[in-house]
């Protein structure tokens, strides 16, 4: 756990076992406690972790809030409310459904992940209907009189992911909306490295520019990812996403045309991302970090994959 400012804390929960992959933020309100993300199952342990050593009860968490239902963000939703006694969960009113019945998000997890699903996720705990409230677009939460957080629905990533922004400290809680933030190669190429996350079977080009905008249009000063850490220079962030999106949709195209597969995309945006890190002095694919970019890489040549199906077969 680390403290960023104090009433703000972000925790490891070592998704896929890997550090620096997934955090879940704690905010720490005069009167009220939330939780940002869950992350898996097995990440759990951290978070209670956390929650005693800052000298709290699980009793006193009010509430969790989860960007999107993925289950690297909210897989261990259940189960953490299960500790928690006093918690409410926030989710998008798309994503309620998933949390109550959760067999399809668990069949197609295993789809992608097969037999290493047990080990990463663990058991999916179903959330009892009592304990979900969906806040609609624009709705607020407040903490105490200085902190409001305000909700804001989010497509592009997935048509059931929500942004979480806090006017106090001018900072954005993005989940997956600004993509994926490798804090290894932040350090090592100098700037926030982050590439964007377009996974199937929603992934959305006009909702990530949608996206982009709305969040463009907001007073930010820092973004707290949750795959991994915070950065202070949003700006950049913001047109990065959106310049690589427009690149590996171009790629995409290329390759579709030509009646390649998603692997072969995938082919193609990993061979643009070696070629820009090598420009930093990076070619060491062995790094534990590249197990997570080759994998989202993968993620994101299926969705770009599936959406172009998608379009081809609407014509």
């Amino acid at each position: 756990m680390i403290a960023l400012e104090k009433d703000l804390y972000q925790i490891d929960v070592y998704d896929m076992h890997l550090p620096e992959r997934t955090n879940v933020y704690l905010i720490k309100g005069a009167s009220k406690i939330v939780l940002i993300e869950t992350g898996p199952a097995p990440g759990i342990k951290h978070i209670l972790a956390a929650i005693e050593e800052l000298n709290l009860t699980p009793a006193q968490v009010d509430f969790i809030i989860v960007t999107h239902i993925h289950l690297d963000h909210a897989g261990g939703a259940g189960a953490l409310l299960a500790r928690l006694p006093q918690a409410k969960i926030l989710v998008h009113p798309r994503g309620a459904r998933h949390l109550t019945e959760p067999s399809r998000l668990i069949a197609g997890a295993k789809a992608i992940y097969r037999e290493k699903f047990n080990s990463f996720f663990g058991e999916i705990v179903p959330v009892d209907q009592k304990c979900i409230y969906t806040p609609i677009n624009g709705e607020q939460l407040t903490l105490d009189p200085n902190i409001r957080l305000t909700f804001y629905h989010t497509l592009g990533h997935a048509s059931h992911h929500m942004v979480i922004y806090d006017p106090l400290r001018k900072g954005l809680f993005s989940g997956d909306a600004l993509g994926v933030r490798y804090d290894y190669l932040s350090k090592a190429a100098g700037f926030d490295y982050i590439l964007p996350s377009m996974p199937p079977p929603e992934f959305e080009p006009n909702g990530l520019k949608a996206t982009i905008e709305q969040i463009n249009s907001l007073p930010l000063e820092h973004v707290f990812f949750t795959h991994f850490g915070q950065t202070s220079n949003p700006a950049p962030i913001l047109s990065r996403n959106l310049q690589l999106a427009e690149k590996f949709l171009t790629l995409g195209q290329e390759v579709f045309q030509k009646r390649g597969t998603a692997e072969h995309i995938k082919e193609k945006i990993a061979a643009y991302v070696k070629d820009e890190l090598a420009q930093y002095g990076i070619n060491n694919y062995q790094l534990p970090v590249f197990q997570q970019v080759f994998f989202d890489l993968d993620f994101n040549a299926q969705g770009i994959y599936h959406y172009l199906a998608k379009i081809k077969n609407k014509k």
